[in-house]
């Protein structure tokens, strides 16, 4: 989960995250209460997280490098230039994972039968308004 988030933060300058432990046994608390109310959709975000936080659910096998990949993908919708999404898309969990302020990394997981529900944590969180990412 380290090396995917830290490869695409390379790809836009953005230093590397360090694994935290504190960081991650928070994304796993959440994790482990996503799934003892069953994996699946509408997953909702901890209301009690300290930590920027990007969600992943997938109704079959899946990994550390899909999860990453599929909050990678709203890039397509991003505008680095102007730093703006494509109105009515979604582009904040890839710019929670190449936040060049957030700084350290805790993540895990929930497997539920053939489900699995992904959290990571970031600290310090980004996606503030008026700030750029990178």
């Amino acid at each position: 989960m380290l090396q995917a988030h830290n490869t695409v933060r390379a790809g836009v300058g953005a230093p590397p995250l360090t694994w935290s432990a504190e960081v991650a046994q928070t994304a796993r608390a959440w994790a482990g209460q996503l799934g003892a109310n069953g994996c699946g959709p509408p997953l909702q975000h901890n209301p009690d997280r300290p930590y920027g936080e990007n969600i992943y659910w997938s109704s079959g096998s899946s990994s550390p490098q899909m999860a990453v990949q599929m909050w990678v993908d709203e890039a397509e919708h991003y505008d680095a230039e102007t730093h703006t999404c494509a109105e009515g898309q979604q582009c904040g969990h890839y710019t929670q994972v190449v936040w060049a302020n957030s700084r350290k990394l805790g993540c895990g997981v929930a497997t539920c039968g053939s489900q699995r529900v992904w959290v990571c944590n970031y600290d310090p969180p980004g996606n503030w308004t008026d700030q750029q990412p990178f």
